[in-house]
């Protein structure tokens, strides 16, 4: 409990976990004053999760995941924008972490953007802001998508209201704006 996660500023601290978090885990996180939701699955259910968070008041949500947390995120059609960070480097290797990982799709499955907004830096580093145009079929496997998808404004200002955390595969941290 020395993370700055829990500790650093006024905001509220909300974590989805599962079964496998031990009871005194969660009732040490609980008692200091952290929000635990605990899903009796092996993996957090990440639309039951979008769904308790709108419960709450969380109305945009800015996930800060890996390319597996991603993916799912997408696939499930929980998505409304994607912000690409370029930095002008390269490294990484056949290993590296990519945007999308998991099961990945076929470019017939492929998930259309729209180019939204470019912000350039005097360094070199590029911010590009994509709104998602669809998620095909395939892509969804059979998950329905709420059409009325609400946008998600201002992704990368500095987090205040809520820190949201859900373990799911490679696990994510999230901040969230009320």
């Amino acid at each position: 409990l020395d993370s700055d996660f829990i500790n650093a500023g006024p905001a509220r601290v909300v974590i989805f976990t599962t079964s496998r978090t031990s009871i005194s885990q969660l009732e040490t996180l609980r008692a200091h004053g952290v929000e635990v939701f605990a899903h009796d699955a092996p993996q957090v259910d990440l639309k039951k999760m979008m769904g308790r968070l709108k419960e709450i008041g969380v109305n945009r949500l800015m996930v800060e995941g890996g390319g597996t947390m991603n993916f799912e995120l997408i696939r499930l059609g929980l998505v409304d924008e994607l912000m690409i960070y370029v930095a002008p480097m390269i490294f990484g290797g056949a290993n590296a972490p990519t945007p999308a990982d998991g099961l990945g799709l076929m470019r017939s499955d492929a998930i259309a953007l729209k180019l939204m907004n470019i912000e350039t830096h005097e360094d070199g580093e590029i911010l590009l802001q994509y709104k998602l145009v669809t998620v095909p079929i395939r892509a969804r496997l059979g998950v329905e998508i709420d059409e009325r998808r609400s946008k998600i404004h201002d992704q990368y200002r500095k987090c205040h209201g809520v820190r949201v955390v859900a373990p799911h595969a490679n696990g994510i941290d999230q901040c969230a704006d009320q």
